[in-house]
């Protein structure tokens, strides 16, 4: 895995107090004095924390991960699970069409007529028109199965995919959806193993451009998942 150069930080954000509640402080701003966990100690990864923060820090890129929408947070690139056909759907890859506007799928449409589809594990960028980033990476990942048809290293290659165009375009920061978890039915435990152990196999070999990649999740079964994962990586 190579050299760990920071304990995971953990900021625990709001939890459900009722409606009008604040929103939670801004993840590149965290509050003052954050409380370290200790590898062993899982217990605030795994509560009912409904806002949360996770970030540690491997041969210098960052990996984070936290609860959210992943269209109202700022990076360079913002990954989205697409369809083969590229041509929008649900989920968040319908989010990222309403929030970046008509300007994103104009883009598509030019790639659609160049290339035909994109293949599983692959991606495309276009501009983020709306969106609070530079590109969109548009990744598409496997539909799962059983488990035993090749859906992991699809994934890895989809994941992977995404931090080589991210880098590659110069991006600083990139986030990413829990691809393939919605309609594609992959098992969220098993995704964030994936996830995140591609993200790790990234960093033995630093990129040039690429700072840190964000995990922004929907919901906090899927934090727990990917908390699970990255705590597990560091066992």
């Amino acid at each position: 895995l190579g050299h760990v150069s920071s304990v995971i930080q953990f900021w625990p954000g709001r939890r459900v107090l009722g409606a009008g509640q604040s929103s939670p402080p801004d993840f590149t701003h965290p509050p003052t004095g954050p409380r370290t966990v200790d590898v062993g100690h899982r217990a605030p990864i795994l509560g009912r924390v409904v806002d949360a923060r996770l970030l540690i820090d491997i041969e210098g890129l960052q990996i984070a991960v936290r609860t959210g929408d992943i269209t109202t947070v700022p990076a360079d690139a913002i990954g989205n699970a697409a369809n083969a056909e590229l041509m929008g759907g649900g989920g968040v890859d319908g989010a990222i069409h309403r929030a970046g506007g008509p300007s994103i799928m104009a883009e598509l449409d030019k790639i659609r007529a160049r290339i035909g589809r994109c293949p599983p594990g692959e991606a495309v960028h276009t501009g983020a028109s709306n969106l609070p980033a530079k590109w969109v990476l548009h990744a598409v990942g496997p539909i799962y199965r059983d488990g035993m048809s090749g859906e992991a290293s699809v994934l890895t290659r989809c994941y992977a995919s995404c931090l080589k165009l991210a880098d590659t375009l110069g991006a600083r920061s990139l986030t990413l959806p829990a691809i393939s978890t919605g309609v594609y039915g992959y098992p969220m435990d098993d995704a964030a193993r994936v996830a995140i152990s591609a993200v790790v196999a990234a960093s033995s070999m630093p990129p040039d451009n690429l700072e840190r990649v964000t995990f922004v999740l929907f919901g906090t079964e899927a934090f727990r998942s990917f908390g699970r994962a990255v705590l597990d990586v560091l066992d």
